[in-house]
C-alpha cells in the first residue's frame, strides 16, 4: 500500500515539475537572445591593467608646477654648496618612506606624495618639505597636510612648508635644521 501511495505522488510531483519547467520555457524562449558585451576592464584587476595601457594613449606631463621646481633647484643648488651630502627629490609617494604594521593606517599615507624630500647619505628621509602655492589652501589640502605633519612627527622627519613669500627665510630654517642633524 505505501508503495502505491509513493508512487501516485511521485506521478504528481513530476506533473507539477514539467508545468513549472513549460512555463520557464515559455518565458525564455520568447526572450531575445543575450547581447554579447565586451568585458568591462578595470585598472584594479592586475589582468587588466596591460590591456588598459596598451590601448589608450599617454602624454608627458611635469612632475612639479613652476613654483615647485623654482624651489627644488633652489634647494638643489643650496645643498650643492653646503651639505653635498644631502639629496632632494621631487614628487615621492609616501608610502615608500613611512610604513606601518596596521594596513588601513598605511593605505592613509600610501597615496600622498610629499612636494620634495631631502635624504642623507644612507638614503633616510631628513626633512619633508611641503610648497604652498595657491592650491594648498582648500580643505582637502589642509587635511592632506595634517596627515604628512602626523607621520612625520611619528617617525622624527622633520616636516617644513615653503611659500612663495619666504623661501629665503625657510630655507636659513632648513639649513639650521640640517646643520644640527650632522
Amino acid at each position: 500500500m505505501t508503495l502505491k501511495l509513493i508512487s501516485i505522488w511521485a506521478g504528481r510531483c513530476l506533473v507539477i515539475v514539467n508545468k513549472i519547467w513549460k512555463r520557464i520555457y515559455k518565458v525564455f524562449a520568447h526572450s531575445p537572445s543575450p547581447r554579447k558585451y565586451e568585458r568591462v576592464r578595470r585598472p584594479c584587476n592586475k589582468e587588466d591593467q596591460l590591456y588598459l595601457v596598451a590601448n589608450n594613449s599617454f602624454n608627458l606631463k611635469r612632475i612639479m608646477n613652476k613654483g615647485e621646481f623654482k624651489l627644488f633647484q633652489k634647494i638643489e643648488r643650496h645643498l650643492m654648496r653646503h651639505y653635498p651630502y644631502y639629496r632632494v627629490f621631487p614628487q615621492v609617494c609616501l608610502g615608500e618612506i613611512f610604513t606601518s604594521e596596521n594596513k588601513s593606517a598605511h593605505s592613509c599615507i600610501n597615496s600622498k606624495r610629499a612636494d620634495l624630500i631631502i635624504i642623507d647619505q644612507f638614503g633616510r628621509p631628513i626633512v619633508v618639505i611641503e610648497y604652498q602655492g595657491t592650491g594648498h589652501f582648500n580643505e582637502d589640502a589642509i587635511i592632506r597636510d595634517a596627515v604628512k605633519k602626523e607621520v612625520c612627527r611619528k617617525t622624527g622627519v622633520a616636516y617644513m612648508e615653503f611659500s612663495a613669500n619666504d623661501e629665503d627665510a625657510q630655507l636659513l630654517s632648513m639649513s639650521k635644521l640640517l646643520a644640527s642633524r650632522n
